[in-house]
């Protein structure tokens, strides 16, 4: 068994897998809390991630040694996935793949018994039982570990077909104890601005990737007001992932505000508003997962101006917070 942590983040598990991977331990604090500031939502209609943390690279990391193969590389080599896993995993390497969760155990696809592409991580197995160990949403939306019969594990993985599907390849993840990276406050502080501001963040990778065309951090809150508004009117159907990426950014930035003052950052006023705007946006996530109840009225009444009031009281704390970092960048090594 590999080690595991439950990751301050986890939305969406493409960046919940490293954050997992990574929080577990304490020597990659300081890179986690220096990424993940920056957001951006997607306006296009239909988007399959409309809100999100940007990071250009999920996958990588000081702290991560990764290598991506493909389903048909593998295919080709007639390897079995069970064995491919099974040998991954003796080696240190997490395993980072999509299967058909109909033929997954405590998943809501194998509850429903309907055919489901997801991708999970698969993080230790045992002989004796003949299980994978398996991190990802059980049967009640739940990120937790669970296990998988082997046999089952085999069959979810050779069951995609043929045709287009959501895929992640196969990739796999190992802690590099190597690995090396100190907090910038400098760096932070740049990061959090460009937030403020709506800075396209992903030009600065055009060398490799076309750039985005997105909202940008704060720019994003408007696009957020009107999804609110029309799932109140029935115009959206139920989403919680994007209040609950809005609910991980602030929790987040109480983490990454608690390390700068153990670096002797001056945040001892600034952590509390932090914590008043994660404790909101965690008020906005309930009350959208209470609307299964169907009070759509009221979540409108009550959850737009919440959200107003979250994107209102963040820009003075933030500013404040950016202060703090370049004093501390100009600080006087002792």
């Amino acid at each position: 068994m590999l080690p595991i942590a439950t990751p301050l983040a986890y939305g969406y598990q493409f960046y919940a897998f490293p954050l997992a991977i990574l929080e577990g331990r304490e020597e990659a604090r300081d890179w986690v809390l220096s990424n993940y500031i920056q957001t951006a939502f997607d306006l296009a209609p239909d988007s399959p991630v409309p809100f999100c943390f940007y990071v250009d690279d999920f996958t990588r990391s000081p702290w991560l040694e990764t290598q991506t193969l493909t389903r048909q590389f593998c295919r080709s080599r007639g390897d079995r996935i069970d064995d491919l896993v099974r040998d991954a995993i003796r080696d240190g390497w997490y395993v980072y793949l999509t299967v058909n969760e109909r033929h997954i155990p405590d998943r809501l696809a194998y509850v429903n018994e309907i055919d489901y592409p997801h991708d999970l991580l698969v993080y230790g197995f045992d002989d004796d039982d003949d299980t994978f160990a398996i991190l990802g949403y059980d049967q009640d939306q739940m990120f937790r570990p669970t296990t998988s019969p082997q046999e089952s594990f085999r069959t979810a993985f050779e069951a995609m077909g043929e045709g287009d599907f959501y895929d992640t390849g196969i990739i796999l993840y190992r802690f590099d104890d190597t690995g090396r990276y100190e907090l910038d406050p400098v760096f932070v502080a740049d990061a959090i601005e460009e937030y403020l501001v709506g800075t396209n963040t992903s030009q600065r990778y055009q060398a490799s990737q076309a750039a985005l065309d997105r909202d940008w951090g704060m720019q994003g809150y408007s696009a957020l007001v009107g999804h609110l508004k029309r799932y109140a009117d029935g115009a959206e159907p139920f989403n919680i992932l994007n209040v609950q990426v809005l609910w991980e950014h602030k929790r987040l930035m109480v983490a990454r505000a608690e390390r700068c003052g153990e670096l002797g950052a001056a945040v001892s006023e600034i952590v509390p508003e932090l914590r008043r705007i994660e404790r909101r946006a965690w008020t906005l996530r309930t009350m959208m997962l209470a609307t299964s109840s169907g009070d759509l009225e009221g979540f409108r009444r009550d959850a737009v101006p919440l959200l107003e009031e979250i994107a209102a009281a963040e820009p003075e704390v933030l500013t404040t917070l950016v202060a703090a970092l370049r004093d501390l960048a100009r600080e006087p090594v002792s």
